[in-house]
């Protein structure tokens, strides 16, 4: 009796055990991305194939977890997300390929969670045979939400229930490597820039060209080649400093073929309210001017391309300008978080980016309508003192000059530099400063002269009487020259002419004289 027993209860147990212990062993690898944009946050990462290594059945319903690598933030765990599709997705085709796909055999779970970078297959029960492959595929992940990603970007697989994984390959590579966007945009000394003299006429111009190269092949892109669900090619956003006054800056709505390679332009997008593909101008009233391009056509994914953008600079005052700088920094765009407040995916734009300006340096200079001069050596001690002849000579003789100086009225600022300390006094020109040729605001018209003694500006200044050191004096008008001369007990003993310093101080200068 208790041999039966014996026979049926290991009959019973075989028998459930070939239930318990059927499964299916998938192979796992992957087609890798070779790089992707370190701020995207719709970067497409590679394929992930599973494959049946031999004939088996799925007995009960089974997973197989996909995880995003998970990162140390400030000390906080941190997932690289999944940021398209949604999961589980109105149609799964975006996601599931191979022999199994379609046949409601494998399906996504809605386990699946974007924002913690899990993608979960459900595999119902059922036979698979040998070669059966589940592909997933045009998954896009946020290297934008975890800056401390290293690449290779690796998934972590696993499986549960009936579904075995070959030993040593639950951790396929999905993106090689991870790079910034841009190397390059118009560097500093290129002939791209605009000069312009703030004697220049209203209407005079000059045309300029922004250069943005990419940092890697492929990173500059069309809709067709970002993929699926695109809605946009790549952006590039330029943004400028403060235009000066005066000055106007024109960017064409589209640039033709040719742009950034042999067939591809580019489109001026949204930028300050205007309709895509229209010229778009800027001046000082706009803040921080922006302008954004879209790529048109293809590109060559072998080629570092480089963006060649237009624009013209234009016065649109009469002289003179405000002397001043216009520079221009790049990033990737569209620039867009990875999903809402609420933590919903974002749909829309594909691609879009985290901002991250790379500086272009100096595109645009108006060369101020100041003089600066230097004094070497000036002294109020004992009985010497010293004096100042500064001359405004904007106006010249009628017909003596092909370009005749512009008339200019302007103060004067003189900066004191004593001998025994270095700490400079500045003193300007106003109402009521003393000496003479200053009209009732304290400016000194074209055509006249300036003169006073420096015992008269310190005193002005409320700086100490006595002095002996260098002094710079700036003119708010260009073409000034001037002398300095000592006096004893009133009488003069010596004089210099004063150095007329270049308006930009290299390590070696040059003094023009």
């Amino acid at each position: 009796m208790k041999m039966k027993t014996l026979l049926a209860a290991a009959a019973m147990f075989f028998g459930l055990s070939t239930a318990a212990f059927a499964s299916v062993t998938f192979g796992v690898g992957s087609t890798p991305v070779t790089k992707i944009v370190a701020t995207g946050h719709t970067e497409a990462s590679g394929s992930i194939t599973f494959t049946a290594t031999a004939d088996g059945t799925v007995g009960n319903q089974s997973t197989i977890n996909i995880q995003m690598p998970i990162v140390q933030i400030s000390g906080v765990a941190t997932p690289l997300p999944i940021t398209f599709p949604a999961l589980p997705p109105a149609n799964p085709a975006l996601i599931l390929g191979g022999t199994r796909a379609g046949t409601a055999v494998v399906s996504i779970s809605a386990t699946s969670n974007n924002a913690l970078g899990t993608l979960v297959l459900s595999v119902a029960p059922g036979t698979m045979v040998a070669g059966d492959t589940i592909v997933v595929f045009g998954l896009r992940i946020s290297p934008a939400s975890t800056p401390g990603l290293v690449p290779p970007v690796k998934a972590q697989i696993s499986a549960t229930q009936d579904i075995a994984l070959s030993v040593g390959q639950t951790d396929p590579i999905i993106v090689q490597d991870i790079s910034d966007a841009l190397k390059d945009v118009n560097v500093k000394g290129s002939p791209a820039s605009v000069t312009f003299k703030a004697t220049d006429k209203k209407g005079t111009s000059g045309d300029g060209l922004i250069t943005v190269q990419e940092n890697f092949a492929a990173a500059f892109q069309s809709a067709s080649q970002v993929g699926t669900g695109a809605t946009t090619s790549t952006n590039v956003r330029l943004t400028l400093s403060e235009i000066p006054p005066g000055l106007e800056v024109t960017f064409k709505g589209t640039v033709p073929a040719g742009a950034v390679g042999p067939g591809v332009g580019l489109t001026r997008t949204d930028s300050k309210g205007a309709a895509a593909g229209t010229d778009i101008t800027f001046d000082s009233s706009d803040a921080s001017p922006t302008v954004y391009y879209s790529i048109v056509g293809s590109v060559d994914a072998g080629v570092i391309d480089v963006m060649k953008i237009p624009f013209t600079a234009t016065t649109s005052i009469a002289p003179p300008l405000t002397g001043g700088r216009v520079t221009v920094a790049a990033s990737f765009a569209p620039i867009g978080s990875a999903f809402d407040d609420a933590g919903n995916v974002l749909a829309t734009p594909l691609p879009r980016y985290a901002a991250k300006d790379v500086d272009g340096g100096q595109i645009i200079t108006v060369g101020s309508n100041n003089t600066a001069l230097l004094f070497t050596h000036v002294l109020n001690i004992l009985d010497f003192n010293s004096g100042f002849a500064i001359a405004n000579t904007t106006t010249d003789p009628d017909g003596a000059f092909a370009t005749p100086a512009t008339r200019q009225a302007g103060a004067i600022t003189f900066n004191f530099y004593p001998a025994a300390s270095g700490n400079a006094i500045s003193y300007r020109t106003k109402a009521g400063s003393p000496g003479s040729g200053l009209d009732g605001s304290g400016q000194v018209p074209s055509g006249r002269t300036y003169l006073v003694l420096l015992s008269e500006l310190l005193a002005a200044a409320g700086a100490p009487a006595d002095f002996q050191g260098y002094v710079i004096v700036v003119t708010e008008f260009s073409n000034a020259h001037a002398i300095s001369f000592v006096l004893d007990a009133g009488h003069i003993v010596q004089a210099q002419a004063a150095l007329v310093m270049q308006d930009s101080r290299d390590p070696v200068e040059s003094l023009n004289n």
